[in-house]
């Protein structure tokens, strides 16, 4: 409304509205009218019937919630306008954190003047909100028995009645869970939402939304309207230190100038799973994979889990090997359904099953997560007995892996809001879950519950603790064998900036924990988890010794055993830990295992002792910088038919900007793509041999390119150095 110089009045309309106010504006005008009062907004400032125009177009569009910081600063300044209590109340009834406001100000309004179009609808949601059941019934009746109730009112006062009966009841008979807010150390005024943990809850990961984002504050499809400005979510990590969380911090490596969110992490923490939305009506799940020093850029999930569709959520099985993910493509019962896919080979999750009816229902369910016993099923759900929005509930998967005895986890975990994103530990005894309340810190917020429900925990060992050397902590590989005959690998993980690692193990197999470090002699323990028979935790510390140190003495376990309901394993049961050291050699992630069975401990290889610095003083800052030195050093010289090397120092997706003048000096900047829908750039060309290839390396880092490392490629395909040793190709 620029220029506006009349009044807003709210009676009959006697002039011509002005031309800038849309349908639901004038709507909410017109509702005015049998009161006969005047809004007189010409002597207000200019800036305040600007706010009062951003305010109205909001509405007009929807954006309720965008909305009421605008009534509300016209309401501090104006507390008798009525028109302006109404607005702010209509908008009040879209944020969970404000919706106890409404009702007091919408009844207020209602003495007033009865006729406002739907205003029976709104005091009904409002007296519904702050659990005034019998008042929300009866305003609601007096709704459906008014002559022009639309078909959309009808379908929305028929779900309302639905929300109310199972509202009455769930708060009628509450459940002993216990619902708190976190603190100001993971939540503010903004949105904080989607957590994510580990095994242990020892790691919390969410995305917030708010000014210290990384892109400010942003405008959705590059609009300067005032209706798309918006806060782009960033991820944010928070550690607990025995029973507090840290307060968190952005997880830099993975957030961007768009909206970024982790949905999931695995039970090691290791890896994660991302919604990225695509911004053409559809989202996809992608997967970041932690080196040692930080998660690495997302790869989208290929196979059959992503399609031409929203795949909003997603969530590891305990083993890895099952993804469960909310999707709204086509053919499922309606909305968002909940599917499960599989991994095969290592890469492609395929096998898509629809978790059918049991779970999902003609409403939207979202956010799923498969407790750590492998067989409970949380997610959300605007159907079924919901007590308002979406709901968590819980189903329970049997012998032929379908799921059954779906259950709503009651009130107070559920309200009258929606509640969503619910993750539990795996002992079954600490659950997160977002939720927008009144006794919350502002919009979305993390909430910590206290589960009353029984989710016994699987009979899995949790092995945790920290790897260190001489000089402090060391972001060690870790690498666990299943042994026997032969052993196999069964993970590899990485310990992060502060040594610390997690691995969760599976009954039935023995075990063998290796850490390792370039330059320092592997150390391994032997965990038997053969008859396992509770859930275990215990934490292993690790000690490595430089090449050429006595071999250190065994490591014992350390710490008491965390055990679920169902008992405690003795540290003398057949789940007890026989601890052994070792003088193998330091593995990076895809090397060799550092060793089988429970032999005697091998003595150190020659060539994994790496000299740090090299002779010209330039030391490594990379896990696979120190992986290319390494090889550098044993086969540098190697020459071989359709081998060659690139010198990597960037990926980016899509096309990238080809000009960077430090590096050109050098040779050649030039794009690799490998089908991936990156494109990789690399510098100088193709090198014959790993010892030029990395000469060059250097060159690229000291000009600033501190990530640049080598690749190899053989026959037209990029590969690893290990497959270059095991085919024989190094040697």
């Amino acid at each position: 409304m620029p220029g506006l110089k009349t009044d807003f009045i709210f009676g009959p309309i006697t002039h011509s509205p002005m031309p800038s106010l849309r349908l639901t504006s004038l709507f909410m005008l017109v509702a005015f009218t049998c009161t006969a009062q005047v809004m007189n907004v010409r002597k207000w400032r200019q800036g305040e019937r600007d706010t009062l125009e951003n305010g109205l177009a909001l509405v007009d569009e929807s954006y309720y919630a965008k909305a009421l910081p605008f009534f509300e600063h016209l309401l501090n300044n104006h507390p008798s306008e009525s028109f302006l209590k109404y607005s702010y109340a209509r908008c009040a009834l879209h944020r969970g954190d404000k919706q106890h406001e409404a009702y007091d100000m919408l009844q207020e309004i209602y003495s007033k003047n009865k006729k406002i179009p739907d205003i029976q609808y709104d005091l009904a949601l409002a007296a519904f909100y702050r659990h005034r059941f019998d008042d929300a019934s009866s305003h609601l009746q007096q709704y459906l028995s008014t002559k022009k109730i639309s078909p959309q009112g009808l379908q929305n006062a028929t779900g309302l009645q639905r929300y109310i009966a199972n509202a009455k009841w769930h708060v009628a008979n509450p459940s002993p869970s216990r619902i708190s807010v976190l603190g100001d150390a993971v939540n503010t005024e903004y949105d904080e939402y989607s957590p994510a943990i580990n095994a242990t809850g020892s790691s919390l990961v969410f995305a917030a939304a708010g000014p210290q984002c990384t892109g400010g504050l942003q405008h959705e499809d590059l609009g300067e309207d005032i209706r798309s400005q918006v806060y782009l979510e960033d991820v944010f990590i928070a550690q607990k230190e025995g029973k507090l969380l840290t307060r968190a911090r952005p997880l830099d490596s993975l957030n961007t100038f768009l909206a970024d969110r982790v949905v999931a992490l695995s039970p090691d923490g290791r890896r994660a799973l991302l919604y990225i939305d695509m911004a053409d009506g559809h989202g996809d799940i992608y997967e970041s994979v932690f080196n040692g020093r930080y998660f690495e850029a997302p790869v989208r999930l290929t196979g059959q889990l992503n399609g031409y569709s929203r795949e909003s959520h997603a969530a590891y099985s305990p083993d890895g090997q099952t993804i469960y993910f909310s999707s709204d493509r086509s053919g499922g019962y309606g909305g968002l359904d909940i599917y499960r896919a599989t991994l095969v080979g290592d890469t492609m999750w395929t096998n898509l099953v629809n978790l059918g009816d049991s779970v999902n229902t003609s409403y939207d369910e979202d956010t799923p997560f498969l407790a750590g016993d492998g067989k409970t099923l949380f997610f959300s759900s605007r159907g079924r007995n919901s007590m308002g929005g979406y709901d968590v509930f819980a189903a329970t998967m049997g012998p032929d892996s379908t799921f059954s005895g779906t259950r709503n986890l009651g009130y107070p975990v559920n309200g009258t809001w929606d509640d969503l994103h619910f993750v539990l530990t795996a002992d079954g005894k600490t659950g997160y879950m977002s939720s927008e309340r009144k006794e919350g810190m502002g919009m979305r917020d993390i909430y910590h519950v206290e589960p009353s429900f029984e989710v016994k925990a699987a009979p899995a060992y949790i092995a945790k603790g920290t790897v260190r050397g001489p000089g402090g902590a060391l972001p060690a590989d870790i690498i666990v064998d299943i042994m026997g005959s032969p052993s196999r690998i069964y993970t590899k993980t990485f310990g992060d900036s502060a040594g610390t690692y997690l691995v969760e193990l599976t009954p039935g197999n023995l075990y063998r924990v290796s850490a390792g470090y370039e330059g320092m002699l592997t150390s391994s323990i032997t965990i038997d988890a053969r008859t396992l028979a509770a859930y275990t935790e215990k934490t292993h510390d690790f000690l490595l010794k430089t090449v050429g140190s006595p071999v250190p003495e065994p490591v014992l376990a350390s710490s008491s055993t965390v055990s679920a309901p169902g008992g405690t394993v003795a540290a003398n049961s057949s789940s007890s830990v026989t601890a052994s050291s070792g003088q193998g050699t330091a593995t990076s992630p895809g090397g060799s295992s550092p060793g089988a069975g429970m032999a005697e401990p091998s003595a150190p290889v020659a060539a994994s002792v790496v000299a740090w610095p090299d002779k010209d003083g330039f030391m490594p800052q990379t896990l696979l910088q120190k992986k290319s030195m390494r090889y550098m050093q044993k086969y540098g010289d190697v020459k071989a038919p359709d081998l060659f090397f690139l010198v990597q120092f960037a990926a980016v997706k899509g096309r990238a900007n080809m000009y960077f003048p430090k590096l050109s000096k050098y040779g050649r900047v030039e794009r690799l793509l490998l089908g991936d829908g990156y494109t990789r750039l690399t510098v100088g060309g193709k090198y014959a041999t790993l010892s030029k290839a990395f000469a060059m390396n250097k060159k690229a880092i000291r000009a600033g390119q501190n990530e640049s490392f080598v690749i190899a490629m053989y026959k037209g395909k990029r590969v690893q150095f290990e497959d270059l040793e095991r085919l024989g190709v190094f040697k």
